[in-house]
């Protein structure tokens, strides 16, 4: 009976007992050991984690990751490359309990981040060259897969060029993101709801399609409909927005068809259960609370169905994440120290209490808490001609630092041309040299008497931005289309964006393909005024860059009738006060002409007659001037008018009245007609004399 009881006694410990979780760890690019030991879930403890190679001493975990502020796992430094030979042994320690040490075996669980700097071009020896980097290159196998017209890929291996003793590796990376050469004129469509307000799809992942599509898109059950908002680029349509509607909608098959003219491209159906993608939390706020505890805050739509992650980081080092729980948006950070920088950023994603989502919203703009003396340094390579560093993101530093700055392989030197505030050093603009160095790394430091920060590496291909366009001009071509032209630098490596409106509109844009400094609108009205501005960027031909270089000054062209109120505000408030100084001195100059000259006053201000009961000559009413009134002559005689009939003597008796020519004299009284003594004038029966 009692060998019964100790044992129910036993098998009732094993059962309640906590069971420390498994950990597992992998070698990552052999910058570190990352360990995890969530595997069956987040535990319900904080352990604190201890890991070392053999032969080193035992640490603790210098790089927590966790879920819910519940620690899930650690990154620990790798140190030597050959560490991963030897034995690594780790344990969880958490308050009294300690699990048992584990021994690993590191040598086959290597695993590489994905290749760098992938291209392709076609060959002098008419064949395709894919071109790679990767660390440690004597020591790497590859591998590499292709398809041809979305068809199924082939798989080949690189050579390898090293050997067996670098010891062969269980993992590969994750695949390189596709480059793509050629063309193909099947478009495929890809679609994605964004944010749950509409349903992005486009067709031009493999480059612009030479014609234009109209799309059409719907929901299952629901009527088929065109494309209301196109995305386009150089005039041709890539892509469309359109509805989403219900929320459900995502749990029904969206379908999808292009068509050309009288071609179409076969109905595809798209499963958007798993591809839905937030915009970024809004409202990210940080505050020290009541409890010590530092507290951030964010919104997102749908917080009931909504997975967040949260990652900060402590004085520029790296960055940490941790998972938040469905429907929470706020998260805790235990105790953080006032002398500390501290930045977060938060990100988020559908929940699976709603259907998980593979995609996760941008990162927020990280807000900080704190303060540090340490200055970190931001590299841009501008316009491929110098390095823009600076170290006051966070404020002008205290001390006047001396920078240093030198690509990989190049000697350490310090900068020649310093960017100031206050006569504090901010910033350094470092010759640039070659224009493949930004695919080299750049490193910076630096230092302040004896007092030297650590040297940073930067990886520049990405960071590059061209000054903007220059030469930018527009003009009505003889095809009736408005063509914007410009200049950039490395036109065959440049991608540009235009951007438009039409009388204060709003802007329209439209990506333009690489090497191309034109853009055409078709069949403008010379009725409106179009402005365009342009902007480039590095494109991916050679090296995208993720900065956009500043919008140009717009250009116009045409005209609009509409008037603008502040221009008429503007133009009146300039002519005004001319228009009134010039209406004056006119007043002034009437007002002496009218009382100098009598008779321009007489035409202005004609005077009016005043009749008088002992008027005795009807002249006195008409007020002329004395040289006037004495030229003319009041006496002349009223004449007579009379008619007259020409009638020669033989047909005196025989012609009658109303045969005869008629001849008016108005000038009898003054002027003599001589009549020829042959023709009698005999005064008509119908003669008037007339008064």
């Amino acid at each position: 009976m009692l060998k019964r009881l100790l044992l129910l006694l036993c098998l009732t410990g094993h059962v309640f007992a906590k069971e420390t979780p498994d950990v597992d760890c992998l070698v990552v690019h052999l910058k570190y050991v990352h360990c995890s030991w969530n595997k069956k879930g987040t535990p319900e403890v904080n352990y604190t984690f201890y890991g070392w190679f053999h032969g080193a001493n035992v640490s603790e975990c210098p790089s927590y990751l966790s879920e819910n502020n519940i620690n899930t796992g650690c990154n620990q430094p790798y140190g030597s490359l050959l560490n991963r030979f030897n034995d690594f042994y780790t344990r969880l320690v958490h308050e009294n309990q300690s699990s048992e040490v584990k021994k690993h075996e590191l040598k086959e669980k290597v695993k590489f981040n994905p290749p760098t700097n992938l291209t392709v071009h076609y060959g002098s020896d008419s064949n395709l060259w894919l071109n790679w980097t990767q660390i440690r290159s004597n020591c790497v196998e590859s591998e590499v897969r292709y398809r041809i017209n979305n068809g199924t890929g082939s798989v080949g291996s690189a050579e390898q060029n090293g050997d067996i003793t670098c010891g062969l590796s269980k993992f590969w990376s994750d695949w390189t993101e596709p480059v793509v050469w050629g063309s193909n004129n099947s478009t495929d469509v890809d679609c994605l709801v964004v944010h749950l307000k509409y349903v992005h799809c486009s067709w031009n992942k493999k480059g612009t399609p030479e014609v234009n599509y109209t799309f059409y898109g719907w929901f299952h059950g629901a009527n088929v409909s065109e494309c209301p908002s196109y995305l386009s680029e150089n005039n041709i349509n890539t892509g469309c927005n359109q509805p989403y509607g219900s929320l459900l909608n995502r749990f029904n098959d969206f379908y999808t068809r292009l068509v050309h003219e009288n071609q179409s491209s076969e109905v595809k159906k798209h499963e958007l259960k798993e591809k839905v993608k937030f915009n970024p939390p809004t409202n990210l706020t940080v505050h020290y609370g009541s409890d010590s505890n530092l507290w951030l805050n964010w919104t997102q739509i749908r917080s009931n169905c909504v997975e967040s992650e949260v990652r900060y980081r402590i004085n520029n080092g790296n960055w940490a994440s941790s998972r938040v729980s469905i429907g929470k948006q706020d998260y805790c950070l235990n105790l953080p120290s006032r002398s500390s920088l501290y930045e977060l950023q938060v990100r988020s994603r559908m929940g699976y209490t709603c259907g998980l989502s593979k995609f996760w919203s941008d990162w927020t703009e990280p807000v900080v808490w704190g303060s540090n003396n340490s200055m970190d340094v931001d590299c841009l390579v501008v316009h491929l001609k110098y390095v823009h560093c600076s170290w006051n993101k966070k404020g002008t530093p205290e001390v006047n630092y001396t920078f240093y700055g030198w690509f990989h392989g190049a000697n350490v030197s310090e900068c020649p041309s310093y960017l100031s505030e206050n006569n504090i050093n901010t910033g350094c603009n470092q010759p640039y040299g070659s224009l493949l160095n930004r695919f080299n790394d750049f490193y910076t430091r630096l230092v302040h008497e004896n007092q030297s920060s650590e040297v940073k590496k930067h990886e520049l291909k990405e960071k590059v931005k061209f000054n903007p366009p220059t030469n930018l001009t527009v003009r009505y071509g003889s095809d009736s289309n408005l063509w914007l032209n410009w200049t950039q630098i490395r036109s065959n490596c440049v991608e540009s964006e235009v951007r438009y409106r039409i009388n204060n509109g709003n802007w329209a844009s439209s990506r333009v393909s690489i090497g191309k400094q034109d853009y055409c609108l078709n069949l403008p009205s010379r009725s409106s005024l179009y402005e365009l501005q342009v902007r480039s960027r590095m494109g991916y031909t050679c090296g995208l860059s993720k900065f956009w270089s500043d919008w140009t000054e717009p250009v116009v062209w045409g005209s609009n009738n509409s008037t603008d109120p502040n221009k008429m505000n503007s133009s009146m408030s300039v002519w005004t006060p001319v228009l009134s100084v010039v209406g004056a001195l006119i007043l002034i100059i009437l007002v002496m002409m009218l009382l100098h000259y009598e008779r321009i006053r007489i035409i202005f201000i004609p005077v009016v007659p005043k009749p008088s009961p002992n008027l005795q000559n009807i002249e006195d009413w008409f007020k002329f001037p004395k040289g006037l009134k004495e030229g003319l002559n009041y006496n002349e005689r009223p004449c007579p008018v009379r008619e007259y009939c020409h009638v020669r003597q033989s047909d005196s008796e025989s012609s009658d009245c109303s045969t005869c020519s008629v001849t008016t004299d108005q000038t009898d009284c003054s002027v003599f007609i001589p009549v020829n003594e042959s023709d009698q004038s005999t005064p008509c029966s119908s003669s008037i004399s007339q008064f």
